[in-house]
């Protein structure tokens, strides 16, 4: 009977390791479709990362063209004194012995550098250019 309980306990013995291993391999079957699936994954996320870079720096290169632009037509309006945004006004003088009289920097003007750097010498007279922000635009 020993010789029976023995076999029916060897028996189950191997019934259990059979059935832990079988376990075990599908663990690792598990293990290796999430490490698979990560896998994909990652590389779905490179490549997203990759195309917003590559998005962002298409817009970064856009904005600065744009930015240029946007200076070029700036300085263009001024040179023309034709900036809708704002207002602009000559003071003259004699020429080489102008004391710079009036200072309209006083009443928020600055020179129109756009326009011959902000000043021009003539035969009998000296000319300096400003501008300013029209006070209704609101722009500051």
């Amino acid at each position: 009977m020993e010789a029976i309980e023995d076999a029916v306990r060897a028996i189950l013995m191997n019934s259990v390791g059979e059935a832990l291993d079988v376990e075990v391999e599908y663990g690792i079957r598990q293990v290796e479709r999430a490490v698979d699936t990560n896998k994909e994954e990652n590389a779905k996320q490179r490549e997203t990362i990759e195309y917003l870079s590559s998005e962002v720096k298409n817009a970064t290169e856009f904005g600065k063209k744009y930015k240029e632009e946007a200076e070029r037509l700036q300085a263009f309006l001024h040179l023309r004194e034709m900036h809708p945004d704002y207002e602009y006004r000559t003071t003259e003088g004699p020429r080489k012995a102008w004391d710079g009289e009036p200072d309209l920097s006083i009443e928020r003007w600055e020179e129109n550098v756009d326009l011959n750097e902000g000043w021009e010498r003539f035969d009998y007279t000296e000319e300096r250019y400003w501008r300013r922000i029209k006070a209704a635009t609101g722009v500051t």
